[in-house]
């Protein structure tokens, strides 16, 4: 655990003491037979307003940045950041702001146990950020966030010369029955290898690293070289993001029957031509 968390805690517990000690006295005038009604109305309520997210509106759904994974939110003095990490040990490390678009080398704190990089960096200015300041889950999972859910199907498409390995992501009601609503497949393209490799075309992918619950609604998703901000509700981008294809899983599950008994030398040449995808190579991880 970091010095961060900590410090957090040890905050927690002075914050805690000192509530302890304020209803200790309040106990006390009311023995002695003093009213604290007059007291409590003119102080200021004791119950803290909790910050909502507010992100800008910049139509930017897509950020190019390879070897991410953690990923925090941070609420320093009323204003709001949504870093991405990436990186190894504590010096070979980067941050991105996702909303601004910046990008700089920082010292990633490590966790005490593990030795890999924890949601905290200190910045080239000697600034120590973390996740702070907010009521939600502020830093990144393996899970997706509550109402999406992998689908434990798997959609392949064997080709071949390159194989395709596809997972539906299924949207569902938040009440006990979790009713699915739709089932969806988020793809992004890689481009063939110097070499060539069985796919000449490239391949289509998807699958998410790790996601973040932006709090309004969105998430950041990593997958491959990028960074998606999407729709909880639905799964589409929150913006442009020209490397990515949301396809209704249905949709898939039919180009895939319809290959079945052919001959397809390049999957993902079929499954552009068959779902309309058409990610250029300037658009595509590498």
């Amino acid at each position: 655990m970091t010095r961060f968390h900590s410090e957090g805690r040890a905050l927690m517990r002075r914050v805690a003491i000192t509530s302890l000690a304020v209803l200790l006295s309040l106990s006390t005038a009311a023995l002695a037979g003093t009213s604290t009604n007059a007291r409590s109305s003119a102080e200021p309520s004791a119950r803290p307003s909790v910050p909502h997210p507010a992100w800008p509106d910049n139509g930017v759904a897509q950020r190019r940045f390879p070897g991410a994974f953690n990923m925090f939110v941070e609420n320093h003095d009323g204003k709001w950041y949504a870093w991405v990490m990436s990186g190894l040990g504590a010096q070979d490390a980067k941050a991105l702001d996702f909303f601004t678009g910046k990008v700089m080398k920082v010292t990633a704190q490590l966790d005490d146990d593990t030795q890999q990089q924890d949601f905290s960096f200190t910045d080239p200015a000697g600034h120590d950020h973390f996740p702070r300041g907010t009521k939600f889950e502020v830093e990144s999972q393996r899970d997706l966030p509550d109402g999406l859910v992998m689908s434990s199907r798997n959609l392949d498409l064997d080709g071949t010369n390159c194989t395709e390995y596809l997972g539906a992501i299924v949207g569902s009601s938040t009440s006990h029955e979790r009713r699915a609503e739709w089932a969806k497949v988020p793809l992004y393209r890689n481009t063939p290898a110097p070499a060539g490799g069985g796919c000449r075309s490239g391949q289509y992918l998807t699958g998410f690293d790790s996601t973040l619950d932006l709090g309004d609604g969105t998430l950041l998703a990593v997958t491959g070289c990028w960074i998606f901000r999407l729709r909880i509700s639905d799964l589409e981008p929150a913006g442009a993001a020209p490397g990515l294809r949301v396809v209704e899983a249905a949709a898939v599950r039919k180009a895939i029957d319809q290959a079945k008994g052919k001959r397809i030398d390049d999957a993902a040449t079929y499954l552009a031509k068959a779902l309309h995808l058409d990610i250029n190579d300037a658009n595509s991880c590498k």
